[in-house]
């Protein structure tokens, strides 16, 4: 969760342009006013975090606006857990720059043991959130590398650095890649973390002995997540004997998910059409009509 603050997007889009605009406001407001140089970075930094949030707020709107999934209007809800802590987020960083900026375009001389700590928080705030946000910025950008990627040599080559086998976002990049090596989806088949697990069951890429690996041991403690089976619905490559098995779970999801399941024999397809469970049998029904035939 912290390093989604120092997101490239979060900071190119919304902290950097919110906080440039603010430092001008400020500069313009407050560099004659009789306030002291805390009080004129405490009231552009707020400044900052109202712009940030208000932003903030209509790009999630827009979204849920041109979202065709029926449960997008649910997203408003995130919005103040998000919203608020990225507002706050901005305010400490815009305060920060305000600050150092305000100690040095004024004319006034500050001294005293406060000033003097003040600007040593305000430059290691200003600190951290270069180095993070430059290293969250190449973690980014190598996993977009990864996830265009077509080379298999250049797959191994990302998997093989020593910092990526502790990286799950760069890893879950890995594991979705058809051109993956068929080596390293064997060896992400075993990993604990749901968001390379879900990756590695849904790509069509995983050789069959590590997708039938991840159903028969799905859910133990040593494995982890119970819910890759969602995914080994869905995935083509999937072996007929646990696709069947699947369409008889008894979670609605996953029955619903082997619906899309181009492998899953038209019978059972049509089965599952006429099931009482509007989800499933709507799914099945939509998917019957995608591959255009019709049930006996």
């Amino acid at each position: 969760m912290f390093l989604f603050f120092f997101n490239p997007f979060l900071l190119g889009y919304f902290i950097l342009p919110a906080s440039l605009f603010a430092l001008a406001v400020g500069f313009y407001k407050y560099r004659q006013k009789e306030l002291s140089v805390n009080q004129k970075a405490k009231k552009t930094a707020f400044v900052s975090a109202v712009l940030v949030f208000v932003v903030y707020t209509a790009y999630t709107i827009y979204l849920i606006s041109i979202s065709t999934n029926s449960t997008a209007i649910l997203g408003v809800i995130e919005i103040p857990f998000s919203g608020i802590p990225l507002a706050l987020f901005a305010y400490a960083i815009e305060w920060s720059l305000a600050y150092l900026f305000f100690s040095k375009v004024t004319k006034e001389s500050y001294t005293g043991e406060n000033h003097s700590r003040r600007i040593i928080i305000a430059a290691v705030v200003v600190a951290l959130v270069v180095i993070l946000g430059s290293v969250e910025s190449y973690r980014t950008a190598l996993a977009m590398k990864v996830s265009n990627s077509t080379k298999a040599g250049e797959i191994q080559k990302v998997y093989d650095s020593f910092f990526v086998k502790y990286d799950d976002k760069i890893l879950s990049q890995i594991a979705s890649n058809e051109y993956t090596p068929v080596e390293v989806l064997n060896e992400l088949a075993h990993d604990d973390r749901e968001r390379v697990l879900h990756e590695v069951a849904r790509n069509p890429a995983t050789p069959l002995e590590a997708l039938r690996f991840m159903y028969e041991n799905q859910g133990s403690e040593r494995f982890g997540d119970r819910y890759v089976a969602y995914d080994l619905a869905v995935n083509p490559s999937t072996p007929l004997d646990i696709l069947l098995e699947l369409s008889k779970s008894d979670d609605d999801v996953v029955r619903s998910n082997s619906t899309y399941n181009p492998n899953l024999p038209l019978e059972i397809l049509c089965e599952l059409s006429k099931e009482q469970k509007g989800v499933v049998s709507s799914q099945a029904k939509s998917n019957i009509k995608a591959r255009g035939v019709a049930c006996p």
